[in-house]
């Protein structure tokens, strides 16, 4: 009885090695180091976070700073020379998305040239003019492409510009130009840096700046005053 009972017993039993094989056989090396059995051993897949889009109703903060290089002359006034050189500028913008597509806007923009060519006001005398730009503009920006990640867009700027020039000499003389008329059209570049924040964009602009430097006070000067721009935004969901 005891001989029968004990060779049942060693039928039943498995050895250390029956053991080993029969784990290493139903269950998979992942899934003992995440203490998962084999019928929940399928790997939980997280959900990447959504890249920002546009939406209607957003509403955007946007700072800017760029540096700028005047593209026109004095011609118009009878001088082969630059009216200013490499310049840079600071603004605010603020737009609200109308359509996926479209986004209104004002812009507030200052630009501070630096001193452009000498020339001669008589033999004797030299001068050196120098400009900075302040422009209040209505700016929608068109989105030409709105569900990826980065966003093409069209900036466009309509407005006013005053402008304060400065002419070096002997003394310097300041001549001033308010209300002209504005505008400037580009190209930018929008992207969602962090993908696990929305609410924070990048972009890269380039644009085309247009306006007209108009004084009387010491006869009539007319001058345009063309420059491009490359400006780095900041634009915050608010």
């Amino acid at each position: 009885m005891c001989l029968t009972t004990a060779a049942a017993a060693q039928e039943d039993s498995w050895s250390q090695e029956d053991i080993l094989n029969f784990f290493n056989s139903n269950v998979k090396k992942e899934d003992v180091l995440q203490n998962k059995t084999p019928a929940n051993s399928q790997k939980t897949k997280t959900k990447p976070v959504a890249l920002t889009k546009t939406q209607v109703g957003d509403t955007r903060l946007s700072l800017l700073i760029g540096a700028n290089l005047p593209t026109s002359d004095m011609n118009d006034v009878g001088l082969d020379k630059q009216w200013g050189s490499t310049g840079i500028s600071g603004g605010l913008q603020l737009f609200h998305f109308v359509t996926e597509n479209v986004a209104l806007g004002a812009e507030f923009h200052y630009t501070h040239f630096q001193s452009g060519d000498p020339f001669y006001l008589t033999p004797l005398i030299q001068a050196q003019p120098q400009m900075n730009v302040t422009n209040y503009m209505f700016a929608p920006r068109i989105y030409i492409d709105t569900g990826s990640n980065p966003h093409i867009y069209i900036p466009i700027g309509i407005g006013f510009a005053n402008m304060k020039g400065k002419l070096r000499s002997v003394r310097t003389i300041s001549l001033s130009s308010n209300g002209s008329f504005a505008y400037y059209i580009g190209l930018g570049l929008e992207i969602q840096p962090n993908k696990n924040e929305q609410n924070i964009l990048c972009a890269a602009e380039f644009r085309y700046n247009h306006t007209k430097f108009v004084n009387n006070d010491y006869g009539r000067i007319s001058l345009p005053i063309e420059y491009v721009s490359l400006l780095l935004h900041i634009d915050f969901k608010i």
